[in-house]
């Protein structure tokens, strides 16, 4: 092969390669004219309008299911700690019940409902965390259901009024706790807890239904559901 044939084989490949391969100049200017094209834009702007559109309306639904869903269920909670003292049919002697008043102030019925509460003397100002695990595993009623609005006595401390007395003479207060646990009408499962601390004044052999008192929350206790979860991880969190 002569070497004017090689050069003209080697011209035609390059002539063929620059036709394959565009230059990046070539390939930007496409992308302009794409960009200025007026129909991309047309298509484009109300497809990305659409799009945001359909996802507000979709926060917005599930705001609104949110929402509903709140004022629909149910909420379980003390609405007030009773205090009373009656006196005994066997001696006469006067017992001293103390205790909490369930409340479902919710508009739906809250199903298999389990509360529990206990009761203990301590030092006036006592903020010490409870054991709301144990009490919880001696419930007083289970498995209850309630109606919206619908009241129920969970369990009373009894006191005598020996103790009663014991307890006012060393300037004490009286801490009640407790939690439940619910479900609602959507099936979801609640839970709540209360702390109160009870200073009851007056002669404690004289029967009363309702006697001068003062009721104060605990610093810690009052919770529910995300609320109490954060609690309990708080408390592990410092053992």
């Amino acid at each position: 092969m002569s070497a004017g044939n090689g050069s003209t084989l080697g011209t035609e490949r390059g002539i063929l390669k620059d036709q394959k391969q565009p230059s990046e100049g070539n390939q930007d200017h496409s992308n302009q004219s794409a960009l200025r094209d007026p129909i991309f834009w047309l298509f484009f702007v109300p497809l990305v309008a659409a799009g945001l559109a359909a996802f507000f309306t979709y926060k917005q639904w599930l705001t609104a299911e949110d929402q509903e869903r709140h004022s629909l269920r149910a909420y379980v909670s003390v609405q007030k700690i009773a205090v009373s003292g009656l006196p005994n049919g066997n001696n006469s002697e006067t017992v001293w019940y103390i205790g909490p008043v369930w409340e479902n102030t919710g508009n739906s019925t809250a199903r298999r409902l389990k509360a529990s509460s206990d009761c203990k003397p301590g030092a006036l100002g006592d903020n010490g965390i409870l054991d709301y695990a144990g009490t919880s595993k001696r419930p007083h009623f289970f498995s209850r259901i309630l109606a919206p609005h619908q009241p129920t006595v969970g369990r009373a401390c009894q006191k005598t009024a020996d103790e009663l007395a014991d307890i006012q003479k060393d300037n004490k207060q009286i801490t009640v706790w407790g939690s439940a646990e619910y479900r609602d009408i959507f099936d979801a499962r609640h839970k709540t807890r209360f702390c109160s601390q009870v200073q009851i004044f007056g002669d404690p052999r004289v029967a009363s239904d309702n006697p001068v008192h003062v009721i104060s929350d605990c610093k810690y206790g009052n919770c529910d559901d995300e609320d109490c979860d954060r609690m309990d991880r708080e408390r592990a969190a410092k053992k």
